[in-house]
């Protein structure tokens, strides 16, 4: 049939932004590049989420690197299938960027999917990769949910930002804190509970830059109140 014409006008600037996304990627052939500064601009969160799909689908076929600001675009499934990761963060005055480790991805990446611990990798772990430098990882989400009004109580100030709901258990603390490291952040804490001393030494071998420590007791949730 003929050809038809639409203005853009009136439409929203996340609309607009989408329109040249979309064409870009439709105009793009196999085995070229593709490269979007911030595709999440002015959009509604469920379009960004669908966005993510059509990505990840073009990216079968065609190298598609993102700038972003968005945890909604981190796709673990997508990094599980091969897509890379990086970090840029301010060094000083000036810019750095850390490419995560492959090995690293792989190994977090098993970690998406579980039924009784989705969040380990979920929306607000995301989100913290996005924060700056100053994480503390703990052991569960009850830890996540309860030192910090524990320290709220005594008036102790953490001086970070917990890492989501906390990693879905001790043995998994490890794997997120190579994933940090991996990512090149410098100042990170990690958090265990007190009946685990073996672990304890053995990640501060593995991680001597980062504070790893533990609570007096061997439950956020049974512990006793104390004078410390």
């Amino acid at each position: 049939g003929a050809a038809r014409w639409y203005s853009s006008q009136g439409l929203g600037e996340g609309n607009i932004s989408l329109l040249f996304i979309l064409n870009a990627l439709y105009d793009a052939t196999p085995e070229t590049v593709v490269v979007i500064d911030e595709p999440e601009l002015s959009l509604h969160p469920q379009a960004v989420r669908r966005l993510g799909v059509v990505l990840a689908r073009f990216a079968s076929d065609r190298q598609i690197t993102i700038f972003t600001h968005s945890p909604a675009l981190v796709s673990w499934d997508a990094i599980a299938n091969g897509a890379e990761v990086a970090r840029v963060y301010k060094r000083g005055h000036d810019s750095a960027i850390a490419q995560a480790d492959r090995a690293v991805l792989a190994e977090i990446s098993k970690l998406r999917g579980s039924w009784n611990n989705p969040h380990v990798i979920g929306l607000d772990a995301k989100e913290t990769l996005f924060l700056e430098d100053g994480l503390i990882v703990l052991e569960g989400q009850d830890d996540a949910a309860l030192l910090p009004r524990v320290a709220e109580l005594v008036g102790v100030e953490l001086g970070g930002s917990v890492y989501g709901w906390g990693a879905g258990g001790e043995g998994n603390i490890e794997k997120v804190l190579a994933l940090l490291k991996s990512l090149d952040f410098a100042r990170v804490a990690a958090v265990f509970d007190n009946i685990v001393p073996e672990k304890v030494e053995r990640v501060r071998r593995a991680f001597p830059g980062y504070l790893v420590t533990t609570i007096p007791a061997a439950d956020v949730r049974t512990k006793r109140a104390e004078s410390a």
